[in-house]
């Protein structure tokens, strides 16, 4: 790739609920790869494979240096690396250099080259910005994280299991361009449906054509949509909020379509 689009450096989701609205172990996953985050989770909870599909492939390459980050960096240089963005670290370029695949390498470079302007060029900035001073001590509170890899015992667990996994299958399509007849027992699309030219009644019919038992048809922060969810047969369920809120619901939606 000559050019980079902007990604999702982590998540602005509570992932940790996957745990408990999806039977991830020893499953076949099909997931969005967005931040990468819903993969990390997926594996963390014992889904035995978690194939990808997005139209931006640089998300899969920036998933592919945090694949490589935690199987072969501590929890504190990951941290200095993805989390505070310091790309320049030699000491932990040279534990990569020599054993991210070359398309991923020549992204690091970019990524070194680039982190001036960091936050502008590089990152999607219309979600929420993690990492805050207000939001560092929600996020990294063992009771209070929403990406459970944050957790350093977790981490160190996750980092186990990549070490026996190479990197995931992925297709570079949207998903009304998938095969909905791929048989996997999850399927993760995040909150794709904000960005389709579809109604959410269009684009829960076209989830419903997936042979797919359990399938997340929505994250949603405010429960804007959620009467059409209920509508079209979709359940909901609250869960905790994936940021402190001052204002507005005090929990996140999540619908889901379970056969």
């Amino acid at each position: 790739m000559s050019t980079y689009n902007k990604v999702y450096n982590f998540t602005n989701e509570n992932v940790t609920c996957l745990k408990e609205l999806y039977n991830l172990y020893n499953s076949k996953v099909l997931s969005v790869v967005g931040s990468g985050d819903q993969y990390f989770t997926s594996m963390l909870y014992g889904a035995k494979q978690v194939d990808l599909f997005d139209i931006n492939e640089t998300s899969y390459l920036y998933l592919a240096l945090k694949f490589y980050s935690i199987r072969e960096l501590s929890f504190e240089e990951f941290y200095d690396l993805l989390v505070l963005k310091n790309f320049s670290n030699i000491i932990i370029y040279s534990k990569l250099e020599n054993v991210l695949p070359i398309e991923v390498l020549k992204y690091y470079r970019f990524l070194i080259t680039n982190s001036n302007n960091k936050n502008e060029k590089l990152f999607r900035t219309d979600g929420i910005n993690l990492f805050t001073k207000f939001n560092k001590k929600y996020y990294f509170k063992n009771d209070n994280t929403v990406i459970p890899y944050f957790q350093q015992e977790k981490y160190y667990e996750l980092q186990n299991k990549l070490k026996q996994q190479s990197l995931p299958k992925f297709y570079k399509k949207n998903i009304l361009e998938l095969n909905p007849n791929q048989k996997y027992d999850v399927l993760l699309t995040s909150n794709i449906y904000f960005h389709t030219n579809l109604t959410v009644f269009d684009y829960v019919k076209e989830l419903k054509k997936f042979d797919i038992p359990q399938i997340q048809a929505g994250y949603d922060w405010y429960g804007t949509d959620v009467d059409v969810f209920v509508y079209m047969g979709c359940l909901v369920d609250l869960v905790k909020p994936s940021s402190p809120k001052e204002y507005g619901p005090k929990k996140d939606f999540v619908y889901s379509i379970k056969k």
